[in-house]
């Protein structure tokens, strides 16, 4: 080869890298003469190559040796590159690249292409369906026939495509269906088909249902459907079935001395479990080649008839498989949102040894304790466990060599007896490794449950040859309980628990379960006995501990609802004492087995210095002794003293405490509290207004407004549960109040009692006993309902001052004692009260209008309170007695202000004949309306005349009325009457607006009165009366009876608001006084006089009229043989007449005297008397006055006459004298 091209194969080399040695040859071949060939000179070619190889790889080995600091990169590049130098030389590897890479591009064409296709739906493939069928039905067998609705390919998954058969229908030789599913993949046996048969190597269900059933015999079958013929067969036990087994038990080495036993060739459950797969190992999952069987996102039924359990699991994905070196090996799965899978591959024996390799991820706790087919278990998990275990079981069944890890996520631990109940499990882990030296399986673990957390060490050692007792353990490691309002956390670190499993005779023993820390543990020993029914003994005993301690090491699991109980209500304490034993059959420990018995549990308990609360939002009981006592039905705790202190830190002592479950069988089982508490009155009525009882005993007592002390029996009842409501307890409280004081309890007024008695419970309460009301005594006993109103009974006399207190003061018009009865009921919006009052002690002056009573007189009341929302109704008013009937209602608003009345039989008085009716208009003003035939006026005209001024403190005064009364006749004093009246009376703002009265008295003399003003800065308007018949008036009115004829003018302010004096002015003329014997003597000697009476021609009085009394002043009576002056009262309250003057005889030539200028006062003694005059006084009753004279008065002439005067009912005047000129 020329340097040349020699040069250029190297630079090209060092430019372009190591170019294959092709490119060189083919050089060396356009270089050929194309003469031919010279064997010499292509010889003398390729020694030229061979020597620029040898040059080439002397320089490769020289980069090797200069580039040996980097060895280790270097290597690796060296040998990539001596692999592509070979692949370069080698020209078929080229062409076998480009073939492969070719197929490829077609095989992914083509799957693209039929997987773009499949997405619009299934490919039948039916040419194929005939074959696939033949091969089901070899499998089969039996004489059954398979039909097969089609065949088609489909994607599995998201880049799998597979071939299946829907519309499967097996049918047995009498064509009965036997198993039907919608869709199959199958996979034909090579081995079959060289020998020219037609069997299914795999069979896989697709969205069928799948049912394992396991017969009370043992016998396991797999088969399509629910009720479908089996698919698969095996044995649960090869023991049950008759069958010897793989590996038979060896017999316990005899003790020496002892007969000889004869192996008992019973296995395990372990051991039963390895011949079941054994048994589909050796004759195929179809007792002949089928291989796998499977289901492929479809329903798993699981009927255990052997432990009458059934489960269904959605969604699965189940394959058994028979390897082809042996054993089997079996996956199951769930997809969906919690997906989880299990893989289990149990191999052949080999050596007298299988492997068994366990593999799970996130596989449900409660699938696994379905599959342990443990009967009647109550407790459940809720975990997510993976893991991996590894090992190698040997014939005896134990391992020779096992290992791994098992880890559990969060979930929660459950007893389907107390759902309500779980407890929750944060993280476990175990690791499992098998001792072979020892026999001995060591698993250290840890469980992490919120701050709370367990470290042991557990350990399982199989039968040995000494015995056939499997023995187990926890020892090692703490177990740390967190605390609670900043307590330091629990830590056990002295933990020794062992126990033996006899399975000869079928008995579990707790030899040892000591938990402590040195200072507080638990420690106990038990049993079960499995030999017949279950049976389980226990016996626990505890250390002194504290209340904290004993509820943090009470597991939630145990008796949950009473550790609610305990943690929520025992708030502290000391246990001195704890002792538990158990007795029992195991199946009366479930809640729905029979009921515990009596014997079969007892726990004692005794503690000091605790804190209970036995009831929400109830005060706590402190520094109690309790001691409590639970057997398989009861539970009782009592607590001799303790002291309770309310919200406002009111202190209650609390004795003789029991709180009983009669029975625990019902579920929630009932409760019973009962107690005695000694306290203030206060703090128990804190304890009734509380949020607990509130609703059901509503405000009794205000605890600030009350005082005394009370004594009360308590008794409480209430489910013992999680959670209560108001509604769930019940109550009742026996109680003895003394000293007893409390504001607005009964009519708002205060209560007092020295002794009181109060029954409280969920109906309502009571309260009964002789109390004072606002210091007026009664008997009282006032029920309240706890829905409804209240009813009442209240017995009383109440006198003027009580009913002042009460608040229901008439003023003057009612005075005298009452005794009452009330009984009716209270409510908060609506009350209806019956009231009974017996009047006859009783004086009443005009409390409507025309009614006045004196005591003395029987008389009854009775009407009923109706309480409403916006007023307050009187009704069913009934007064009778002493003449007295008066029947109607009315009506009164919030306030007392009268809305209505209406009294269609309104007789104040005997014979009385008229109606009144009264109604508040939307003005306000209350129109009130009289009419009769027949009304008594005498009351009314006393009331009328005197000018008693109304009470300031009624309402009345200042109502605005408008009257209208018409009547036939209204009686009068002396046999009088005012006939046809008609009187019209209008008052705004207290004051009169208009008056009218019309009528006539005597012998029809007509009688008007009307309102009259007086002008401008002349003063208030007054009231003018006249009539013709003075006598007949003042017969009428009860002035004086003795007045015969007379022209009257009377003229009076009207009655005002404020309590001020009434002026008033009286005229009379020509009128005649008879049958006033004193008088006719003093003016003795004129036949006329003696005959016809005294006459007059005038009379002038002045009167002021104020609180019951008319006082008259300045009175002159003028008369041609005769005259007076007249002075004094009338006292209409004290029914008394005081009036004095001086008769003047002559009065018309004796007067003349008085007339006198200066000289008239010394002379006359006034210019209204005379020279001579007898003084007189009149005294007594308006009805019967009496006039007495002084006729020595007679001797002292003028002024000197004042001596003899007698002064009665004078307004102490001075005497007018003349000025000193």
């Amino acid at each position: 080869m020329p340097a040349q091209e020699r040069s250029m194969q190297i630079d090209e080399r060092a430019l372009g890298g190591d170019q294959p040695q092709l490119r060189h040859r083919e050089a060396m071949a356009r270089n050929t003469s194309p003469k031919g060939s010279n064997p010499r000179a292509e010889t003398q070619q390729w020694d030229d190559a061979a020597g620029w190889e040898q040059d080439e790889a002397a320089g490769y080995r020289a980069r090797r040796l200069l580039s040996r600091s980097d060895s280790g990169f270097h290597r690796a590049g060296d040998r990539f590159s001596a692999l592509r130098r070979w692949m370069s030389g080698e020209r078929w590897f080229k062409r076998l690249a480009i073939v492969i890479a070719v197929l490829a591009v077609i095989f992914i064409g083509c799957f693209g292409g039929l997987w773009w296709r499949l997405g619009a739906g299934p490919i039948n493939l039916d040419v194929a369906t005939p074959w696939l069928a033949a091969a089901i039905e070899e499998n089969i067998g039996h004489g059954n026939t398979v039909a097969v609705g089609g065949t088609q390919i489909e994607r599995a998954g998201r880049i799998r495509i597979a071939v299946r058969i829907r519309d499967i229908v097996v049918r047995d030789r009498d064509q009965v269906v036997v198993a039907t599913a919608p869709k199959a993949e199958v996979k034909l046996s090579g081995t079959a088909l060289l020998m020219g048969r037609l069997r299914a190597e795999s069979l896989n269900l697709v969205d069928a249902e799948l049912a394992v059933r396991i017969t009370p015999d043992g016998q396991v079958t797999v088969s399509a459907g629910d009720t479908a013929k089996p698919l698969a067969t095996g044995v649960a036990s090869k023991r049950d079935a008759g069958m010897a087994p793989t590996f038979p038990r060896a017999a316990p080495a005899p003790v020496q001395g002892a007969p000889a036993t004869t192996p008992d060739p019973t296995q395990n459950g372990l051991l039963a479990g390895l011949d079941w797969l054994d048994s589909l190992s050796l004759t195929g999952l179809d007792g002949q080649n089928l291989n796998e069987i499977g289901l492929k996102n479809g329903n798993l039924v699981v009927d255990d008839q052997q432990r009458g359990n059934k489960w269904t699991f959605d969604n699965i994905s189940l394959s058994m498989r028979r390897p082809s070196s042996g054993g089997v090996a079996v996956s199951l799965g769930e997809e969906g949102a919690r997906p989880w899978s299990l893989k289990v591959v149990v191999g052949p024996p080999q050596n007298g040894v299988r492997s068994v390799d366990l593999r799970a991820d996130k596989v449900p706790a409660a699938n696994i304790l379905l599959a342990m087919r443990v009967k009647d278990l109550t407790y459940g998990a809720d975990l997510p466990l993976s893991g991996e275990l590894k090992g190698e079981l040997g014939r005896d069944g134990l391992p020779t060599y096992f290992r791994g890890k098992v880890t559990a996520g969060a979930g929660h631990l459950i007893d389907s007896d107390t759902p309500d109940y779980p407890m929750p499990i944060d993280s476990a882990e175990m690791s499992v490794e098998w001792d072979a030296g020892r026999r001995v399986l060591v698993a250290p673990f840890k469980v992490v449950s919120g701050a709370n957390r367990i470290t042991l060490l557990g350990h399982l050692e199989p039968p040995n040859g000494a015995t056939t007792e499997w023995q187990a353990g926890l020892s090692g490691g703490t177990i740390l309980l967190a605390g609670t309002d900043n307590e330091p956390p629990l830590i056990f670190n002295r933990i020794s628990i062992g126990m033996k499993f006899d399975t000869d005779r079928k008995r579990v023993l707790l030899t040892q379960a000591d938990i402590s820390n040195g200072e507080i543990g638990i420690a106990g020993t038990g049993s079960i006995d499995y030999a017949n029914e279950a049976r389980l003994q226990l016996g626990f005993a505890g250390t002194p501990m504290s209340a904290s301690a004993l509820k943090r090491m009470w597991p939630i699991l145990i008796v949950p609802e009473v550790r609610e109980w305990v943690i929520e209500r025992i708030e502290r304490g000391t246990l001195q004492r704890i002792e538990v034993g158990v007795n029992s059959p195991v199946r009366n420990l479930s809640r729905k087995g029979p009921p515990i018995p009596d014997d079969g549990l007892a726990v004692n308990i005794v503690a000091s210095g605790v804190t209970a609360r036995p009831v929400d939002d109830m005060p706590a009981v402190r520094d109690a002794d309790l001691k409590a006592r639970v057997t398989g039905r009861t539970a009782t705790v009592t607590i001799g003293q303790g002291i309770a202190d309310t919200a406002a830190g009111r202190k209650i002592n609390i004795s003789d405490f029991i709180f009983e479950v009669p029975d625990m069988a019902p579920k929630p089982s009932p409760s019973r509290v009962k107690f005695r508490v000694d306290c203030p009155v206060p703090a128990a009525a804190e304890i009734l207004a509380s949020d607990r009882i509130s609703d059901l005993s509503g405000t009794l007592i205000d605890p600030n407004a009350s005082k005394g002390n009370v004594a009360a029996t308590i008794t409480l009842g209430m489910p013992v549960k999680g959670s209560m409501t108001k509604a769930d307890t019940t109550y009742t409280v026996i109680g003895d109040l003394s000293g007893f004081a409390a504001d607005k309890l009964v009519m708002n007024q205060k209560l007092e009692a020295n002794a009181l008695k109060v029954l409280a419970n969920n109906a309502g309460y009571q309260v009964k006993g002789d109390v004072k009301i606002n210091g007026q005594a009664a008997s009282l006993d006032y029920r309240k309902p706890s829905e409804g109103d209240a009813d009442i009974r209240l017995q009383a006399t109440l006198d003027d001052a009580s009913r002042a207190r009460l608040g229901i003061d008439l003023g003057p018009a009612v005075s005298g004692s009452i005794p009452i009865k009330v009984v009716g009921k209270i409510g908060e919006n609506d009350s209806r009260v019956g009231i009974e009052a017996d009047l006859t002690s009783l004086r009443l002056d005009n409390i409507l209008p025309g009614w006045v009573k004196s005591p003395g007189k029987s008389g009854k009341a009775t009407f009923n309170v109706v309480k409403k929302e916006q007023s307050t109704l009187f009704q069913d008013i009934v007064v009778e007695g002493g003449g007295v009937s008066i029947k109607g209602s009315l009506e009164v608003d919030q306030n007392g202000d009268l809305m209505s009345a209406n009294f269609p039989t309104y007789a104040p008085s005997d014979g009385d004949k008229t109606s009144l009716k009264a109604e508040r208009g939307a003005d306000g003003v209350v129109k009130v309306m009289m009419r009769g035939d027949v009304f008594d006026g005498r009351g009314f005209l006393k009331s009328a005349i005197s000018g008693r001024d109304a009470d300031p403190k009624n309402k009345s005064r200042n109502i605005d009325l408008d009257i209208d009364v018409k009547l036939g006749a209204v009686a009068g004093f002396n046999g009088e009457a005012l006939r046809s009246v008609d009187s019209k009376f209008s008052r705004r703002n207290g004051i009169v607006k208009n008056f009218t009265l019309s009528g006539k008295v005597g012998r029809d003399t007509p009688v008007t009165a009307d309102l009259r003003g007086r002008g401008a800065g002349q003063g208030r308007d007054i009231i003018v009366l006249q009539t013709n018949d003075a006598g007949a008036f003042f017969r009428f009115t009860d002035m004086y009876s003795k007045v015969v004829g007379g022209q009257l003018s009377l003229a009076l302010e009207p009655p005002t608001v404020e309590p001020s004096a009434k002026e008033g002015l009286i005229n009379v003329r020509d009128f005649s006084i008879r049958g006033e014997a004193s008088l006719d003597r003093v003016a003795a000697g004129n036949s006329t006089g003696t005959q016809s009476g005294v006459s007059f021609t005038a009379l002038r009085a002045e009167f002021t009229r104020q609180n019951g009394q008319l006082s008259i002043r300045d009175g002159v009576v003028k008369g041609p043989m005769i005259g007076a002056t007249i002075e004094g009262s009338i006292d209409t309250v004290a029914n008394q007449v005081r009036m004095s003057g001086t008769f003047i005889p002559m009065y018309g030539l004796n007067n003349m005297f008085g007339q006198l200028p200066v000289l008239g006062v010394i002379l006359g003694g006034g210019s209204n008397e005379g020279l001579i005059g007898v003084t007189y006084e009149v005294v007594g009753t308006p009805g019967q006055p009496v006039l007495r004279v002084n006729p020595i008065s007679a001797m002292f002439p003028g002024v000197t006459r004042k001596i003899m005067e007698f002064n009665t009912g004078k307004q102490n005047t001075p005497i007018e004298l003349p000025p000193n000129n």
